[in-house]
């Protein structure tokens, strides 16, 4: 049998999830990187022999990230979450050892594919432009954004503030 749910479904119903699967499969698995979310700790609880986690989310964009996945797929492999955040996230700073070692563990259990190597497989991309004028209120907002924006851009000293805004 196959029970194919949503992350959201799961939570609602992680109290029916009582058997053991042979397989537990996770695709988006991107939806457990924040290990203290209702996802991760739904989907950390069920029972299942062999786990696998699938993403298209490239796992270099945090190392808590990828402990919390590898978290789901091997309990502790990675050591517990003060552990492992003790010996690499916080010394990072210290040299590419640490980011090596890390390789070393993960890297037989991480099957990456690069873009290069599956283009052919890749349906053609197809791109629809539809143009819409701003409404007379939309372009007020939008002038006073922009306007902020160069105004940021043009101090120096907010340019800290800029970089880590989301325009």
């Amino acid at each position: 049998d196959v029970i194919i749910t949503t992350y959201n479904l799961l939570r609602r119903d992680i109290d029916i999830y009582t058997m053991e699967f042979d397989y537990c499969i996770l695709d988006e698995a991107q939806n457990i990187k924040n290990s203290s979310s209702q996802n991760a700790k739904a989907v950390k609880t069920i029972n299942a022999k062999r786990r696998f986690a699938l993403t298209g989310t490239p796992i270099e964009n945090s190392l808590m990230e990828l402990w919390s996945i590898f978290d789901f797929i091997m309990p502790n492999y990675l050591y517990d979450e003060k552990r492992f955040t003790y010996r690499y996230f916080r010394r990072l700073e210290e040299g590419p050892e640490i980011i090596q070692e890390l390789n070393r563990l993960i890297k037989p259990f991480i099957l990456r594919r690069y873009k290069k190597n599956v283009i052919k497989e890749l349906p053609d991309k197809i791109e629809k432009m539809h143009l819409v004028d701003l409404g007379e209120d939309q372009k007020k907002v939008y002038s006073i954004y922009a306007n902020n924006a160069l105004s940021i851009m043009e101090k120096k000293q907010d340019a800290e503030e800029f970089n880590k805004s989301k325009i």
